[in-house]
């Protein structure tokens, strides 16, 4: 009361702190699969192999991510007081090791809600038609807000500090650095934000563990395509034009990407899930 709900109430949901590390420890794992290949081997098989694994993760990861969101939005849409799990009554008012008896939640609780809703039924009403849109907007068209794709994708944008620096010492700031900015900002979110589209056109879990890891596969090699297409325009053009040119197109190219998956006409998180 007394405020905007966006300035008062700030959900997290714990599932996104798994999920986070997820998508961190799949970057990692995905350089690392370049990093460690001989010179000799440093192919464009292996550069696809590194990013395959990275989409797959992220494919994975975030159809079981929209599962669980799927199931959020259907609890805010049914939510009840009345059938809340409570632990102090589900072992009757009564500590299980020594015995005494202990406080209901359920009554402290109900007053606070009457106290500050007047009664339970303008709280349940408050939980559906406001918490719940305002749940939805924290969440963002992926799952998870933009700031923290950022934060995930960080081992690409370390990995290119160290290409920055090499990069710098043999004449080539200026395109190391548009790199840099591009890989943090706008690339490396936005291949999250593509496989999750990817993600999002089967999320419900298949009936086997085989079915499932396939589904993922396939619907990553199709995130993969997209960023490898971009990335072989970008080196063709600086071949065959000038580094502005291809710097240029890469700017766009990211960009719109990047536009297209966090503020484009796909919601994929609007569409029902069947786990």
């Amino acid at each position: 009361h007394g405020g905007s709900l966006e300035s008062q109430v700030v959900i997290l949901p714990v599932e996104w702190g798994v999920v986070w590390v997820a998508l961190f420890l799949g970057y990692w794992a995905g350089l690392c699969f370049y990093l460690m290949m001989p010179l000799s081997l440093y192919t464009f098989i292996f550069v696809a192999g590194g990013l395959l694994l990275l989409c797959f993760n992220i494919v994975h990861v975030m159809r079981a991510q929209q599962r669980v969101i799927g199931i959020l939005h259907q609890q805010f849409e049914a939510f009840s007081f009345a059938g809340a799990a409570c632990y102090c009554c589900s072992v009757d008012h009564r500590d299980p090791v020594s015995g005494r008896s202990i406080l209901c939640d359920r009554k402290c609780v109900r007053g606070c809600i009457i106290e500050w809703f007047q009664d339970v039924e303008t709280f349940e009403d408050f939980v559906r038609s406001q918490l719940h849109p305002h749940f939805g907007k924290q969440l963002g068209r992926v799952g998870l807000p933009y700031r923290w794709l950022v934060l995930a994708s960080l081992p690409w944008t370390w990995y290119l500090f160290d290409s920055f620096s090499s990069r710098f010492r043999v004449g080539d700031p200026l395109s190391a650095a548009f790199d840099l900015i591009l890989a943090s900002f706008t690339t490396g979110p936005a291949i999250i934000g593509v496989n999750t589209l990817m993600a999002g056109m089967i999320k419900r879990k298949l009936s086997t563990t085989v079915a499932d890891l396939a589904a993922s596969l396939a619907l990553a090699m199709v995130g993969m395509a997209t960023f490898m297409t971009m990335k072989q325009v970008y080196a063709w053009i600086r071949q065959v034009a000038s580094w502005w040119l291809a710097t240029l197109v890469n700017v766009a190219l990211s960009s719109l990407t990047t536009a297209f998956v966090f503020c484009g006409p796909i919601d994929i998180l609007a569409k029902p899930v069947h786990a």
